[in-house]
This record gives structure tokens, C-alpha cells and sequence, in this order.
């Protein structure tokens, strides 16, 4: 395309995005959802007919997997043109899908139709399958089955399965029943993390934490993209200098050799190309 042309297509595709005013930005200081929506603002700039989405919010957190369908949502409203999707996880897309196209293990075609037709008729198949069910289907197939539902139609959202519900509170409570209780560990701590903060480019990116770990535990550290979660668990395998105190096995971080420290810790990073 002639560079005028490009420029009006790249301003144009920015736009429909919400990336125009981050256009001078360097890719790698965006946040994981704005690279996804810069990648899309790539694909949209060659006006295509048809746009396929390979697990475009895998790597983005809830807020900004929706913020996302949002997006694409808008831009089909606004341009004709087809959404191709390939996802595991639908909860964010039930309300703009059209159809529904599902493989089995085997790689063969199980159903091609509407989504209704496909959760309401199949949706232990497909749990049997190993395919993620939306929240609000895999809640309405148990409220369902304890006769807390007002219709035999399994609800597509959660809007739909409160509206659908026979009586809110025991909805809640029953939904609720199975959550897991925190149980005191009185296991010795293999982690005590006290202030720990990191900055970059004046910038704090974690501040004043402080925790313990204790033996045999399993913990997620949840948060949003970009919120330090990463930086967090280099900090405590000290792989990035931080401030604070972190001790591990009884002895500051810093105090270990670096055979031994290797020997009784192990760090999986998150692209496993590293």
C-alpha cells in the first residue's frame, strides 16, 4: 500500500481498538491486553472478511478478557465482517457467539449449531470430553438437578441463572457449599518474606510485602496483568534484587551458595521458552 494509504490504515485500525493515543508507545511496555489488542489492530489494518482469534484472552486476566470481547463485540456491531474463535474458556463470549463448532479428543466434529442447543443437550458430553463448561451452565446443571431452577433450560449467563433461580439465598448457599475452608498449617515455615518491595525506572512495581510459606503448602498468587506477580516470585527466587528481608529454609536468600539454593529450590518461568 502507498505510505499515505498506511498511515491512514494504521491511525484508522488504532482507533477501533482504543490504542490511538498509545501509537509512539514501545510494544514492550504494553500490557498484555493492549499487545492482544494491538495484535488485532494488525489483523483489522488489511480489512479482512474474516478475522480468526486463536485463545486471544489466554494470557489476559478476567477484567481484561471482557474488556476484549467488549472490543470485538463493538467492531462487529460497527463492520461487517466474521469472527472466527478458537477458546476453551467461554465464559466472556456466550453472549456474541452466533455458533458453535465442538471437537472431541479425537479431533472430530461433535456438534455444529447454537450454543443453547449445544449446552442444553450435551453439556455432560461435553464435560465427560474434558471441555470447560461456561460458569453458569456447569452452575445451572447442578441447581438444575437440585430443582432450584425455574425453567429446564440451563441459563447461558450468570444474569440469566439469577433470573432463572427458584429462591436467591438458597441459590448462594448451595453454589457455596463446596468452597474450600482455610485450615490452620502448622507446618515449620520454608518462606518468611518481610517488606519486600521492587522498583524499575522509578517506577514500584511490588511494595512492602510481607508473608510466610510453610511446607507442604500450595498458594496462587492472584492479580491482574501487570499487578507483579511475576516480579514477585523472581524476588523471592532471587533472581531480581529486591528490598527486604526474604529467608528461605531459616537463612537469608542472599546467604545461600548458589549450588545449594538451586538444589532445594526450583523456578518454572512463564514462557517455557526460558
Amino acid at each position: 500500500l502507498p505510505r499515505s494509504e498506511m498511515k491512514e490504515r494504521i491511525d484508522y485500525a488504532l482507533d477501533l481498538v482504543d490504542l490511538k493515543h498509545f501509537k509512539h508507545r514501545l510494544i514492550h511496555s504494553l500490557s498484555g491486553e493492549q499487545k492482544q489488542k494491538l495484535a488485532i489492530a494488525c489483523a483489522l489494518a488489511m480489512e479482512p472478511e474474516l478475522l480468526i482469534l486463536d485463545e486471544p484472552t489466554a494470557n489476559l486476566d478476567p477484567a481484561s478478557g471482557f474488556e476484549l470481547v467488549r472490543t470485538l463485540k463493538k467492531l462487529k456491531n460497527k463492520h461487517s465482517f466474521s469472527i472466527l474463535v478458537i477458546e476453551h474458556n467461554l465464559d466472556h463470549w456466550l453472549e456474541i457467539m452466533d455458533r458453535c463448532i465442538i471437537l472431541n479428543s479425537a479431533g472430530e466434529l461433535f456438534f455444529n449449531g447454537p450454543p443453547s442447543v449445544c449446552f442444553n443437550h450435551f453439556a455432560n458430553e461435553l464435560a465427560s470430553e474434558g471441555i470447560w463448561l461456561p460458569r453458569a451452565i456447569d452452575a445451572g446443571l447442578k441447581l438444575r438437578e437440585a430443582g432450584l431452577l425455574m425453567s429446564s433450560s440451563l441459563p447461558m449467563t450468570i444474569d440469566e441463572l439469577i433470573e432463572n433461580s427458584l429462591d436467591i439465598g438458597k441459590t448462594i448457599k448451595f453454589l457455596t457449599t463446596d468452597v474450600h475452608k482455610q485450615k490452620p498449617n502448622l507446618s515449620p515455615a520454608i518462606f518468611e518474606v518481610r517488606d519486600v518491595s521492587y522498583s524499575k525506572d522509578n517506577h514500584v512495581l511490588i511494595e512492602d510485602i510481607s508473608i510466610s510459606i510453610n511446607s507442604g503448602e500450595i498458594i496462587a498468587i492472584a492479580g491482574s496483568n501487570g499487578s507483579g506477580k511475576t516480579t514477585f516470585s523472581k524476588c523471592l527466587a532471587g533472581l531480581i534484587p529486591s528490598r527486604g528481608d526474604i529467608k528461605f529454609c531459616g537463612h537469608f536468600l542472599g546467604d545461600w551458595p548458589e549450588d545449594q539454593k538451586w538444589s532445594r529450590l526450583g523456578y518454572v518461568f512463564q514462557n517455557p521458552e526460558h
